[in-house]
């Protein structure tokens, strides 16, 4: 590719150096100077005047060849090195004003043509050798110069010193430009498709409220055409609750402060509200914003909140029901019972009341902190009397929950809620309120049931004792007393007989010791069948009597009050009685200690020994009937028996009959 310029010669010229022109008048200075000083000796004044003028005329035609000289070479110079900055400034203007670098090199051979004179000026943007007509000055980046072949060698280095490196640098610079400007298009492309094809909302606005442009997204999430949104103001499309805000907002952008994360509710066509996350930076006189509607995300994080704090008051819940359930199992009573569940609803329920309330048949719910408050007919607790099931009443200052406590099929009590504040208890309270009621209906029902049995077996040890009393007084009374008798018969036949047959009346002794030993026999039969406690004077002469009648030394200490139900006596009487028996037979003690104290509402018995120990009562039946026998009264055991160490027995009993 080559690009001419019309002929000139101008740049064909070639004048002497400078240096030259003046080094030969300076000696042609000299020179004069010299010859003057000669003739002025040996000629006369007007030879050296004469050869003086001479001289000038011979100097000033120096002189004015020199200026000629320099004249000349500065016209010949004219079109390079010193107009090279101005053609530089004009390359670099040809680079501004050139789209590619076909036209900017063509540009520039034009000018480069003009400036030097030259016939024609061509540029390659490849590598082209020199020809019979032009000669080939290549250029960095793979491009040529190519000029007049006729050229002096001294011009063509001169072009290669002072104009190839702007030439250079013009090729350089036109094609980075090239290659910006294909770069700037290729983003250009990407922002659009990237701008149409986002989601998200993308959009340009301007200060004075307006958008400027917006992508279809917008179209999308809020229903309003490209156009539409163009032609309204921002605080149009916004939710009149957000404007405020957003107003501030707007105030900071303006300010130059970037805002990000800034949410808000934009209008739909439709009337509905879409919530807009934003991110928004000023950049001259312009926003430019990225919206992303965040409305499912919200409700989503709505969802969650809710169902981590549902999930929070269920394990809470679950936390009291464990704490009430455990103090169940552990045979608490129902009147700690229902204190704990009282504390556990205000504090699970957050309500500033709660009651715990116990119907009688007199019409009134008697609080279990014996406070009472009559069933008046307004109450929630006449409400839940009334109807058997759970009520609530909800007014503009408080509100209030009541939930029936079943036990075993009858209406108990309730347990009834209350909060003070405007809003109303949540609507799950009768629910979550029923989960306690049942565990208290529990306990009840276990307490009852507990106190049932406990006098169920009372009063089966008070029959058992009642039926050993009857039978040993019937033996009294009955069969012993017949024995008696007919001892006495036999002592009297015996005195009467006649004392010559002997063998008779040794035999009729025989069989009035046989009647004695049987008489002895049922009186200590009767004495195992039920304790002789009332007939003695009670629980302490009882103990001495067993004492005394001990195989082994028995150390007693008493400390009894007034008599105590004889239930508890006689209890305390057959623990006594099978330890010191079981020392005796089992355990090869040589002493026993016996203790007995009445203690405030307790008798406390204790049986020690120093035998052998190791006693089990899962072995034998003695052990595990007075077990019974305490338990039934409401009372403890306690058998310590470690091998080696003797055994002790501790039992404490109720004074007060069950």
């Amino acid at each position: 590719m080559m690009w001419k310029r019309s002929p000139s010669r101008l740049a064909q010229l070639t004048a002497p150096s400078l240096a030259l022109g003046i080094a030969f008048a300076a000696t042609f200075v000299a020179t004069e100077l010299l010859l003057g000083l000669v003739l002025a000796r040996i000629s006369p004044g007007e030879a050296v005047g004469l050869f003086h003028l001479i001289a000038v005329l011979a100097v000033a035609l120096v002189w004015g060849w020199a200026a000629a000289v320099v004249f000349r070479r500065r016209a010949d110079t004219s079109g390079t090195p010193g107009r090279v900055p101005d053609l530089e400034a004009e390359l670099a203007h040809i680079t501004l004003r050139s789209t590619d670098v076909t036209s900017a090199m063509g540009a520039a051979a034009e000018r480069v043509a003009q400036a030097l004179g030259l016939p024609f000026v061509a540029f390659e943007l490849d590598m082209v050798p020199s020809d019979r007509h032009r000669s080939a000055i290549p250029l960095r980046g793979g491009a040529t110069l190519l000029v007049p072949s006729d050229l002096p060698r001294r011009s063509i280095q001169r072009i290669r010193e002072k104009v190839v490196p702007s030439l250079e640098e013009l090729l350089h610079a036109t094609r980075a430009r090239e290659a910006v400007d294909r770069s700037v298009a290729i983003s250009r492309g990407d922002f659009e498709m990237f701008f149409d094809l986002s989601s998200d909302l993308l959009c340009i606005g301007g200060l004075d409220g307006f958008y400027k442009r917006v992508n279809p997204a917008f179209e999308k999430a809020l229903g309003y055409t490209s156009r539409e949104m163009l032609e309204h103001p921002f605080l149009d499309f916004v939710h009149p609750a957000d404007r405020p805000r957003t107003v501030e907002v707007l105030d900071d952008l303006t300010r130059g402060i970037p805002v990000a994360q800034f949410e808000i509710r934009l209008v739909c066509k439709d009337g509905s509200a879409r919530w807009i996350e934003w991110n928004t930076v000023p950049a001259r006189d312009s926003l430019y914003a990225a919206g992303r509607d965040v409305t499912e995300r919200r409700d989503a994080r709505r969802t969650i909140e809710a169902s981590h704090a549902e999930l929070s008051t269920l394990a809470e819940q679950q936390a009291a029901l464990r704490r009430v359930a455990t103090l169940i199992a552990h045979g608490a009573t129902t009147t700690d019972v229902c204190a704990c569940v009282a504390a556990e609803l205000a504090r699970t329920l957050g309500s500033r009341s709660t009651g715990l309330y116990h119907f009688t048949p007199d019409g009134t719910s008697t609080l279990v902190t014996s406070h009472t408050e009559p069933v008046d007919g307004k109450s929630i607790s006449a409400r839940v009397f009334g109807t058997g099931h759970a009520a609530r009443i909800d007014k503009a200052q408080n509100s209030e929950v009541g939930v029936p406590i079943v036990v075993d099929g009858n209406l108990w009590g309730s347990a009834v809620v209350g909060s003070t504040g405007p809003d109303p208890l949540p609507p799950d309270t009768e629910a979550r309120v029923g989960d306690f009621t049942d565990l208290l209906a529990t306990a009840i029902a276990n307490a009852q049931a507990h106190t049932q049995l406990t006098a169920s077996r009372a009063r089966i040890v008070a029959a058992a004792d009642d039926a050993r009393h009857r039978l040993e007084r019937d033996l009294h009374d009955g069969a012993q007393q017949r024995l008696v008798s007919l001892g006495l018969a036999l002592r009297s036949a015996e005195a009467s007989a006649d004392s010559e047959p002997a063998a008779l009346k040794e035999q009729i002794s025989d069989i009035v010791a046989g009647l004695n030993d049987v008489s002895a026999d049922l009186r200590e039969i009767s004495r195992g069948i039920h304790p002789a406690i009332r007939s003695k004077g009670g629980l302490g002469p009882a103990l001495k009597a067993l004492a005394r009648r001990s195989a082994i030394p028995v150390d007693l200490d008493l400390h009894l009050g007034p008599r105590v139900p004889e239930s508890t006596e006689v209890a305390a009487y057959y623990v006594a009685a099978e330890a010191l028996t079981n020392a005796a037979k089992h355990a090869r003690a040589s002493e026993v200690h016996l203790q007995a104290r009445t203690a405030g509402t307790h008798l406390e018995l204790s049986v020690r020994d120093d035998g052998t120990g190791g006693a089990d009562p899962a072995k034998g039946s003695g052990l595990t009937g007075i077990r019974d026998r305490v338990e039934a009264l409401g009372g403890q055991l306690e058998i310590i028996s470690r091998a080696g160490s003797g055994t002790a027995l501790r039992a404490e009993l109720p004074i007060d009959s069950p």
